[in-house]
């Protein structure tokens, strides 16, 4: 009876030795499995936990303008999305590039500071931003702007074909005033000039509301600027839109003339607004916020900012791979605008 009780134990202790190195799908040693790689950390076993305090959201302007108006009203949206507050800090200068510094320099690659980029394809051509594509991890295209050419009431012209009968004959005259130096705005002057072969004088701004002020002022002749942030005036009637840089007119303006009607697609060219982090971030934290970034477009209110602004004019989103594609292929396109790709 004895050898048969030793049997038994020897029997049930084997099976034990068996289930505690072969448990693969006990690996906790508590019943539960180990998480692999849905959000988890390469090789740590552990979801990311992400995020659990504040963000930052840094805009390289200052207030007024549309890139502070879309920092704003996309933080508004990752706030409900990802349950912590998004703080926007105005960080003008450089156009943008003061802003694309710190990101790299001064925050952390973890996630807790954006960037909402809008003219790093022009100020790295130029060399206003000497950090390369490679430094950053673009996370998600929100925004693909429509650019409008504006004037006032008191203007001498008030069409495309004024401006340029104007310019023709007083070259170097007429002032245009846009955001920065080395931007996407000193890039679509530079498009006018040659494609219309005119001579202006381009007058820089760090914030777009005091650009917008010394146009109805007199003291610039000319203004670049989206349509949305000086609806309000056109509507009043204190400026006047000459031309849209589009494929085809606005609905909304069925008079204004759309670049492409003129027989040029670097008259068509629109600044890109997205968000971009460190280029250390995480992977996965990238991914939790392309993933919030795409919810946030979509929602009612974020579209209605859009309709309200004129942003819903073009199709401006794109995930992290096709952004990072996209800025690459601008990068290149104004450098053959500016150098013929020399």
């Amino acid at each position: 009876m004895q050898s048969k009780k030793f049997f038994v134990v020897l029997i049930i202790s084997f099976m034990c030795l068996l289930a505690a190195c072969g448990g693969t799908d006990d690996a906790n040693g508590d019943g539960s499995a180990t998480e692999g790689d849905g959000g988890g950390e390469a090789g740590s076993g552990e979801a990311v936990d992400y995020p659990t305090r504040d963000i930052e959201l840094i805009v390289g302007w200052g207030a007024g303008g549309g890139s502070d108006s879309f920092g704003r009203a996309i933080a508004l949206e990752l706030e409900d999305i990802l349950g912590v507050n998004v703080n926007v800090v105005n960080m003008e200068g450089s156009g943008g590039a003061i802003a694309g510094s710190y990101i790299l320099n001064q925050a952390e690659p973890d996630g807790y500071t954006l960037w909402a980029m809008a003219n790093y394809p022009a100020t790295y051509l130029t060399g206003v931003n000497t950090n390369p594509l490679e430094a950053y991890a673009p996370v998600a295209r929100i925004q693909y702007d429509t650019l409008g050419l504006h004037v006032t009431d008191a203007s001498p012209f008030d069409t495309i074909e004024g401006m340029i009968e104007y310019a023709q004959e007083n070259p170097g005259q007429l002032t245009i005033g846009g955001t920065g130096v080395g931007t996407f705005d000193e890039i679509a002057a530079t498009v006018l000039e040659r494609e219309f072969d005119i001579e202006l004088n381009y007058v820089s701004f760090d914030s777009a509301g005091e650009m917008q002020a010394d146009l109805l002022g007199g003291h610039i002749n000319l203004l670049l600027e989206e349509f949305g942030p000086v609806n309000e005036y056109i509507q009043a009637g204190d400026m006047i839109p000459i031309l849209a840089f589009a494929d085809e007119r606005i609905e909304e303006y069925p008079d204004v003339p759309a670049g492409g009607e003129l027989g040029s697609e670097n008259l068509t060219i629109g600044g890109m607004r997205g968000i971009v982090v460190h280029g250390d971030t995480p992977p996965e934290i990238v991914e939790i916020l392309e993933s919030a970034l795409e919810e946030a477009k979509d929602t009612e209110r974020y579209k209605q900012y859009e309709r309200d602004s004129f942003l819903h004019l073009r199709d401006g989103w794109l995930n992290s791979e096709d952004y990072t594609e996209s800025i690459q292929s601008t990068i290149e396109l104004y450098d053959e605008i500016l150098n013929g790709g020399q």
